[in-house]
């Protein structure tokens, strides 16, 4: 997982909740000794680990806090591939295109990034 993704479930977490369940969830994931940036790359099961404690001390899902988190993160995303992005794509022109942009510019970055492939079809030319 890159760390950009990383430090955004950091600022989050910090936001919606408080430091210290930032803290807490870290400790509680076995990663107290990792330093995360922004520009290194992390195995997925860290943010695994992240998210799966964070249901456990919520109550929700984790499919829930994915679905929250992924709400939360699209401002910055926008903003950090806003080179790469169309002004007049609207939804399914973004979903349709991020596979041959932002995630072919994230894998040019750094070798290890695998942010996961995503293979969009229409199933009609009038669906928006």
């Amino acid at each position: 997982m890159h760390g950009s993704i990383i430090m955004l479930l950091k600022r989050y977490v910090q936001t919606q909740y408080d430091h210290s369940t930032w803290i807490k969830l870290v400790e509680l994931s076995g990663l107290e000794n990792v330093e995360f940036d922004h520009k290194s790359v992390y195995p997925d099961e860290h943010v695994y680990a992240l998210v799966g404690h964070a249901a456990e001390m919520t109550g929700l899902s984790a499919g829930e806090l994915h679905e929250k988190f992924g709400e939360y993160l699209v401002p910055d995303l926008m903003y950090m591939y806003q080179k790469l992005v169309e002004p007049g794509w609207r939804t399914l022109e973004m979903i349709e295109n991020t596979e041959q942009t932002m995630h072919k510019q994230v894998r040019k970055e750094h070798a290890d990034n695998a942010p996961p492939v995503l293979d969009v079809t229409r199933l009609g030319p009038n669906e928006r």
